[in-house]
């Protein structure tokens, strides 16, 4: 009776343990399914907020598209064209045979971009100018040679590219070709890239300028011109390569640096920056007179700031020294004092024990 009654309270307990570890399960699973719809819950909710943002972002894009376009429609008045493009090298030996004027930075573009200008009647606004820019944000403005290049592709010639990518760079990638409508430009102010251009052009800087402009349609701000000097023009000084000093205007900079003068060439070469352009910071420079202005070399400034900072220095480390020599004369001073006290302090309490001493002896 004892043995049946161990058996059935050996299987209530199992039942039971049976039993709870059945409730257990069924409770972790329960959990684990509610975790589960809560965290679909919440990525459902992460992907609606998703999609909700991209509209949004995609509205806000749209305004602002839409924005620009009436924008640019009004400033080029009535003429709106925009559209990225695959950029190549033009054929520039073909407009140079054909004698085209101003060919250096005019583009070859697409039959289809010249039929929706032709419809919008761009010739009102004179000259078709457009500005490029890249992906990275350089941007130059540029004429147009023809609309007979491939779809989808603007042929470069080298002075846009160089302005773009830098001189030499290789012509690719895609571009943006949106029309703009340019004032004529009022005032251009250059900066040559080395020392050298004020001496090798002499008094015919002007002649220089006209002749390096003679082939644009536009100018725009950041632009770097190739301007070519002649050897040898009438008035002007003995020529000085690039790297040259020999001109009151740069001598600043030769104190720096210094050059060695050049052998006789044909022609010398500097890049000129456009630094600045009025009334806006791209123009057209087609028919137009421009006041001009060059200023000292980029090199030169950085000559002189280079001076400049010697001289900072030099004042800096010179007040360093003066400031240290009077440290030096004030802890002197100090300790002199301390020592001059230290001694009338000695010689008090020597007088004070003579005077003990003295006090001491016995009276006669």
């Amino acid at each position: 009776m004892t043995m049946l009654s161990s058996e059935l309270k050996a299987r209530e307990a199992k039942l039971r343990n049976e039993q709870s570890e059945r409730i257990e399960r069924e409770r972790r699973r329960v959990e684990k399914e509610k975790l589960l719809q809560e965290r679909q819950r919440q990525r459902e909710k992460e992907r609606e907020e998703e999609k909700a943002r991209r509209r949004q972002e995609l509205l806000e894009a749209e305004k602002r598209a839409e924005e620009q376009r009436e924008a640019e429609t009004e400033a080029n008045r009535g003429v709106y064209f925009r559209a990225t493009l695959q950029a190549a090298p033009s054929d520039e030996a073909a407009a140079a045979a054909r004698g085209i004027r101003r060919a250096q930075d005019k583009v070859v573009l697409p039959p289809s971009v010249g039929a929706s200008l032709m419809d919008q009647d761009a010739p009102k606004n004179g000259p078709m100018l457009f500005q490029i820019t890249t992906p990275g944000g350089c941007s130059t403005h540029a004429g147009v040679l023809e609309f007979t290049g491939p779809e989808g592709v603007v042929l470069l010639p080298r002075k846009v590219a160089d302005c773009l990518w830098g001189r030499g760079q290789p012509v690719t990638g895609p571009v943006t070709v949106a029309y703009r409508r340019l004032e004529k430009g009022t005032f251009v102010r250059f900066q040559p890239l080395t020392r050298g251009f004020h001496d090798a052009a002499g008094d015919q800087i002007r002649e220089v300028l006209e002749a390096a402009l003679m082939p644009c349609s536009t100018l725009t701000e950041g632009d770097v011109l190739l301007v070519r000097v002649p050897p040898a023009l009438p008035g002007a000084p003995a020529a000085a390569a690039p790297g040259a000093s020999s001109g009151a205007e740069e001598q600043a900079g030769a104190d720096a640096q210094g050059g060695e003068e050049a052998g006789p060439r044909p022609y010398q070469e500097f890049e000129l920056m456009v630094q600045e352009l009025q009334p806006h910071s791209a123009v057209c420079v087609i028919e137009t007179d421009m006041e001009a202005q060059v200023v000292p070399s980029l090199e030169t400034e950085r000559a002189l700031a280079e001076l400049e900072q010697q001289r900072q220095r030099m004042e800096e480390e010179r007040r360093a020294r003066e400031a240290a020599a009077l440290e030096a004369l004030r802890l002197e001073a100090e300790a002199q004092a301390q020592a001059e006290a230290d001694a009338a302090a000695a010689e008090e309490v020597r007088q004070a024990r003579l005077q003990a001493a003295q006090a001491a002896l016995p009276a006669e």
